[in-house]
C-alpha cells in the first residue's frame, strides 16, 4: 500500500520528522493539534488573510524547534464546518495554497531533503492543477525551480503527476485529465 501513514507516536528531531515525510508518512502541518512553545512565536507571525496559512509557517517552525512529539491522543476536537473557508476555496485562496506548498519545496530542496521533496513537489502540482488560473500557477512554479530543475522533479514523479504537469503547460489539454 503505498498511501500515507501516520507517523508513529514519539519524540522527533526536525529532520526525523522530514525524513519520514520521505517514508511517506502523515505529518500534519497545520496548526491545529500541535502545542508550542510560546518563544518559537516570539517573533513569528503567520501571514495575514492568506489560506494555507499553517503550512505557510511550518518551515521556520522546523527550523526553530529541536523535537517535536507526536500523539494519536485525542486532546482537542475540531470541528469542520462545511461552508469554512477550507471547504469552499476561491482563486486567490487556491494559489495561497500553492504558494505555501511552493515554500515547503523550496525549504526541503534547500535541507537537502530529496525524498521529502519529490512527496512535495507532487502536492505542489496537484494544487496548480487545481487553481483556474494554470499561467499564474505555472509562472509560480517556475519562479520557484529552473527547467531542469523540474525536469529531474518530474523524472522522478509518477505519470499521473506528470501528465497534470503536461496539462498545466498546456491549458488546452485540462479537460481530458480526469485523474
Amino acid at each position: 500500500d503505498s498511501s500515507p501513514q501516520w507517523m508513529e507516536d514519539g519524540c522527533y528531531s526536525p529532520s526525523q520528522l522530514v525524513m519520514g515525510m520521505g517514508e511517506h508518512r502523515y505529518v500534519p502541518v497545520s496548526a491545529w493539534g500541535k502545542l508550542y512553545r510560546y518563544a518559537y512565536y516570539k517573533e513569528l507571525r503567520f501571514p495575514k488573510l492568506i489560506h494555507a496559512e499553517d503550512l505557510a509557517i511550518f518551515p521556520d517552525i522546523l527550523d526553530r524547534c529541536t523535537r517535536i512529539s507526536i500523539s494519536e491522543k485525542a486532546i482537542y476536537f475540531y470541528y469542520q464546518r462545511s461552508d469554512s473557508l477550507m471547504h469552499a476555496m476561491n482563486e486567490e485562496q487556491r494559489l495561497d495554497c500553492l504558494k505555501a506548498t511552493l515554500k515547503m519545496v523550496v525549504y526541503l530542496k534547500e535541507k537537502g531533503y530529496l525524498s521529502a521533496q519529490m512527496g512535495w513537489f507532487a502536492n505542489a502540482v496537484y494544487c496548480a492543477f487545481e487553481c483556474k488560473d494554470k499561467h499564474a500557477a505555472v509562472s509560480l512554479m517556475e519562479g520557484c525551480f529552473n527547467q531542469q530543475e523540474i525536469r529531474q522533479q518530474l523524472a522522478r514523479q509518477s505519470w499521473k503527476v506528470n501528465l497534470k504537469w503536461v496539462a498545466l503547460k498546456h491549458p488546452c489539454l485540462s479537460c481530458c485529465v480526469q485523474i
